[in-house]
C-alpha cells in the first residue's frame, strides 16, 4: 500500500521528510515545481535548488511519486504569453522531476478562455495536443511520464476525464497518462469512482481530497457535508487495477499548534490508508 501527500510538511524544516515517514506516509507529491516563482524558473540550476531536498528525501526513505508541473490560475484565460511561459517552464520541470528520481509529472491542460464556456473547444484541444507533443523528446530523454489532470470547471471542457482520455489516445505514447483529482471531479458533478473508470488503464497518479460539489475546497476525505462516495471510489480503483500512490492534496491549517498539527497529519495518513486498503 502506497500513500502520499503534497503539503503540510514544510513547517518541520529539515526534518520534514523524516517526519512524514514517522507519521505513516511512504511517498510525496513534490509540488513546489508548480509555483512559477520557483528559483528554477528564474535562472537557478537544478542542483542548486533541489540538491538539499533530494538528500533529505533519500535519507528519510521517502519516495517522490509525482511532481506538479508549472501552472498559474488566470481567471480570464491563459494568454499566448502565459502559455509560452508555462510551456517553457515545463521543460525545466521535466528535468527536475527526473533529478528527484521521479517518473510522473502532473500538468494542467491549458485553457485559453478562462471562466467562460470554451467557444472553440476543438481548436483548444488541438493546441493542448500540440504543446504536450512538443515535450515528448524531453519526456523520452528523462524517462518522465506527463500525467494530465482533470480540472474543476465544466467550461474547461478539454479538462474533463473523457476528453483527457481522448487527448492521451491522440498523443499515442506511453509517456502520457492521467492524474485523477477527486475534488475536481466532484466540483464538476462527477463521482471520483466514475472518473477512475473513465481513465481506466491511463490512470497513474492521484490528487485525493473532498468537497460538497460547490467549490474546490480541498477538504479532508469523509469531511462533514462533503459528498464523495469513498467506498465506491475504492471499488472502482480496485476494478481498474490501480497500483499507484493514493496521494492526498489536502493538509492541516498551517498555524495549528505543533502537536495538533502532528495528530492531524497522522489522521490524514490513516484516512487515506483506509481508502487505499479498500482498493486492494
Amino acid at each position: 500500500m502506497k500513500i502520499g501527500i503534497s503539503g503540510g510538511y514544510r513547517r518541520y524544516g529539515d526534518e520534514a521528510f523524516k517526519k512524514l515517514r514517522e507519521l505513516g506516509f511512504t511517498h510525496i507529491d513534490y509540488n513546489s515545481l508548480c509555483n512559477q516563482t520557483n528559483p528554477l524558473y528564474k535562472g537557478g540550476t537544478i542542483e542548486e535548488v533541489l540538491s538539499k531536498d533530494k538528500m533529505l528525501i533519500d535519507a528519510a526513505g521517502i519516495v517522490v511519486s509525482q511532481t506538479h508541473g508549472p501552472w498559474d490560475y488566470h481567471k480570464d484565460g491563459d494568454s499566448p504569453e502565459q502559455i509560452k511561459q508555462m510551456h517553457d517552464n515545463m521543460k525545466i520541470a521535466i528535468k527536475a522531476t527526473a533529478f528527484l528520481g521521479c517518473k510522473y509529472m502532473v500538468v494542467h491542460p491549458f485553457f485559453p478562455h478562462g471562466e467562460v464556456l470554451d467557444p472553440t473547444p476543438d481548436q483548444d484541444f488541438e493546441l493542448n495536443v500540440k504543446l504536450f507533443k512538443e515535450l515528448l523528446p524531453l519526456l523520452e530523454e528523462y524517462s518522465v511520464t506527463l500525467c494530465i489532470e482533470n480540472l474543476p470547471w465544466k467550461m474547461a471542457s478539454n479538462a474533463l476525464p473523457e476528453r483527457i482520455v481522448e487527448m492521451i489516445e491522440k498523443l499515442d505514447n506511453p509517456h502520457y497518462a492521467a492524474c485523477l483529482d477527486t475534488g475536481h471531479a466532484m466540483r464538476c458533478g462527477i463521482q471520483p469512482g466514475d472518473a477512475a473508470k473513465t481513465f481506466g488503464k491511463y490512470l497513474k497518479t492521484t490528487h485525493i481530497h473532498d468537497n460538497d460539489g460547490t467549490g474546490d475546497h480541498h477538504e479532508f476525505p469523509f469531511s462533514r457535508r462533503c459528498k464523495t462516495d469513498w467506498s465506491y471510489f475504492s471499488e472502482c480503483m480496485k476494478e481498474i487495477g490501480f497500483d499507484g500512490v493514493f496521494s492526498l492534496e489536502t493538509d492541516p491549517k498551517a498555524d495549528l499548534p505543533e502537536k495538533v498539527h502532528d495528530l492531524s497529519m497522522e489522521f490524514l495518513a490513516n484516512l487515506v490508508s483506509e481508502i487505499a486498503k479498500a482498493a486492494q
